[in-house]
């Protein structure tokens, strides 16, 4: 067929394009698989998740829509070879009873019987699609950053160690938000206050920790503060934060003169975009705001 042939051939060689990069992946494996069929914990920009203005005196703001909604025995079956997921639910139940009993944060084991307190009403966990901080500025006005997990997905937290040195330690810590949910949890046992469904919200993050070669930063040392993900082989690598503790969004841009890696977590995970090819910064700045210092 000569008849637009030039368009023809062009169509061709676009095929065979396809076909080429496809036989350079090579098949996919089961784990592989499961985790492109597990719903990712963000939301698309096309997906409705309606939240109206936000009350300025309110810490945060989240939509309370239960559209959009994962099963967790599905959802964690699908992801059973995410290293992001691994004790995802014992984890979660932790969180939620020190939320519940007042207890600080990593000061105390609870045994499987108590974690065994909280359930969630009909299996379920609901993702959401964007959430707004207010916050004061340093010139003591108020402000808002609106973070979600797929475009701006960093915030800071105080650091929780009272004894941190401010020119030592970081009084921060950061994190990256891999889903902002919540869930109707209820709480039985000696120590509920009441047996009925309560809402509770809560952020998943990945944990940024401070470089260890870096000795100095700040103004004075002249240096942005440089931070790595923790490897998952530590457990504190994934967790939840309370989104009432964060204090804001924050800048947190590649170092891009360290490469790249996958040391951190290895191969496809929930916890990265697509964009990011299943690889990560090895380090990265924190862009100093005069708030932050």
């Amino acid at each position: 067929n000569k008849i637009q042939f030039s368009f023809q051939i062009a169509r061709h060689e676009h095929r065979a394009c396809i076909l080429r990069k496809l036989m350079k992946q090579g098949p996919k494996t089961h784990s592989q698989i499961t985790r492109s069929r597990a719903q990712k914990p963000s939301l698309s920009f096309a997906d409705s998740d309606p939240l109206p203005f936000t009350d300025p005196t309110a810490r945060y703001h989240m939509s309370s829509s239960s559209h959009h909604f994962e099963n967790l025995t599905t959802w964690l079956g699908d992801l059973q070879d995410d290293p992001a997921v691994i004790d995802f639910l014992p984890k979660l139940k932790v969180h939620l009873l020190e939320r519940l009993l007042g207890v600080p944060q990593n000061e105390r084991d609870f045994s499987e019987d108590e974690r065994a307190t909280i359930t969630f009403q009909q299996n379920c966990i609901y993702r959401h699609k964007v959430i707004r901080f207010n916050y004061t500025m340093y010139d003591m006005r108020r402000n808002q950053d609106s973070c979600n997990p797929r475009t701006r997905a960093d915030v800071m937290t105080l650091s929780g160690d009272e004894n941190a040195d401010v020119r030592a330690e970081h009084p921060y810590w950061f994190a990256r938000i891999i889903g902002a949910f919540h869930a109707n949890v209820v709480h039985s046992g000696p120590s509920s206050i009441s047996i009925s469904p309560q809402k509770m919200d809560f952020l998943f993050v990945r944990w940024f920790a401070p470089a260890p070669e870096q000795r100095q930063y700040g103004i004075h040392a002249k240096r942005m503060p440089k931070l790595g993900f923790i490897n998952t082989n530590n457990p504190e690598a994934f967790g939840f934060l309370d989104p009432s503790n964060v204090i804001r969004g924050c800048h947190i841009e590649p170092a891009f003169a360290f490469g790249v890696t996958d040391q951190s977590l290895v191969g496809p995970s929930i916890a990265r975009q697509e964009r990011d090819k299943d690889m990560d910064y090895f380090r990265y700045y924190v862009n100093m705001y005069v708030n932050l210092l």
